[in-house]
């Protein structure tokens, strides 16, 4: 008596889809996105000078309150919006979360296409194809997704070394040499006056050349005050 034998039944294929890190993971790389994409380049602008800080009379406080705010509440916003599509469905939140890395990406790569096509429009289009490119790739290779797990600190390394590293530091941590000040009378020991003039009504454009400088044409005494004066522009 013969026995039939069933085929042996065929490997299922592996799934092209390796499970994906866990939501919090996510949200710090759309933390390292949102600051490689807009936060950098904003910190190069106002960390290159403290007089942006300095003009407006903020605080140290005031200054570490913008910092962390604009660095990790906006991606924390994203991750909140993630994790409530993920209560309905772990597919729609894994789309929405292609969705963030696409624009996210677009972002960074907008630094480094813009200029480089005639007209807006085409760069940004470029760049919005790269970013479609690069949530592609996450999608489909485990290798992107681990890539992008690895530049997570991102974010906190440039706000770091916006704090403790750039000329904001001075405004944030002054230091008490040279400052002046007498911790028994609370006096200055700088007997040179000093004059602050604010024109709040005056716009600031119309004062300068194509060089942000003070037109000297049009403005020549403004010229001479401003060379031995301090402008906050």
């Amino acid at each position: 008596m013969t026995e039939a034998v069933s085929p042996p039944e065929a490997a299922k294929p592996a799934s092209t889809e390796a499970a994906w890190p866990a939501w919090w993971v996510l949200g710090l790389q759309l933390a390292a996105l949102w600051v490689l994409g807009l936060v950098r380049p904003l910190f190069d602008v106002l960390g290159t000078d403290n007089a942006f800080f300095v003009a407006r009379g903020n605080t140290p406080g005031d200054i570490l309150i913008f910092a962390i705010g604009v660095t990790f509440i906006p991606p924390l916003v994203l991750t909140l919006i993630e994790l409530i599509v993920r209560a309905a469905s772990v597919k729609a939140a894994r789309l929405v979360h292609l969705l963030f890395v696409a624009l996210l990406t677009a972002l960074i790569a907008l630094q480094f296409v813009k200029g480089s096509f005639a007209g807006s429009t085409l760069t940004l289009i470029v760049a919005l194809a790269i970013g479609a490119l690069v949530a592609l790739a996450f999608w489909k290779t485990a290798a992107v997704r681990s890539f992008m797990t690895v530049i997570t600190p991102a974010s906190f390394i440039f706000l770091a070394l916006f704090i403790f590293a750039s000329p904001v530091s001075d405004v944030i941590m002054p230091s008490s040499e040279g400052s002046g000040v007498s911790g028994a009378s609370g006096k200055s020991g700088n007997s040179t006056p000093v004059v602050l003039v604010i024109y709040d009504e005056f716009p600031v454009a119309m004062m300068m050349d194509k060089a942000t400088n003070i037109n000297a044409d049009r403005f020549p005494a403004f010229a001479d005050l401003g060379k031995t004066a301090t402008w906050y522009k």
